[in-house]
């Protein structure tokens, strides 16, 4: 979209943010110090996160919130894309890439010229 020169929202707003309540099916018999990966990316665009959390599987369930300030490369942020998917993860190896035998659950897609509240998701699918 195009920036209005004039407007001086940009500062008030802490941009955009989306609520995630992640919980796991308690049949996935990992470990509570399993990392748990939620994290959201660009529909149509790079396949890194715009922005991620890392939480341990014992924490859950819990709300999660992903907003701007979380991108790990600069311009590629919550902010650059407006259609998104969060995804969650529970991965066995403790990294970020997905690796067999991992858990996973993927949201729908999620457009921010929409009004996105809070999803939920359930951590029940092996990948």
């Amino acid at each position: 979209g195009q920036e209005e020169a004039g407007t001086s929202k940009q500062t008030e707003t802490t941009g955009r943010v989306i609520t995630v309540r992640v919980n796991a099916a308690s049949s996935l018999g990992l470990p509570a110090d399993s990392a748990v990966f939620v994290y959201a990316k660009a529909v149509s665009g790079p396949p890194a996160p715009l922005a991620v959390r890392r939480v341990r599987l014992g924490q859950l369930p819990m709300t999660i919130v992903l907003d701007e300030s979380m991108g790990m490369v600069s311009g590629m942020g919550l902010a650059n894309f407006d259609r998104v998917i969060v995804v969650a993860r529970v991965s066995v190896s403790g990294q970020v890439t997905p690796s067999k035998g991992d858990y996973e659950v993927r949201s729908g897609e999620l457009d921010f010229n929409s009004q996105i509240s809070s999803i939920d998701l359930n951590i029940s699918e092996r990948i």
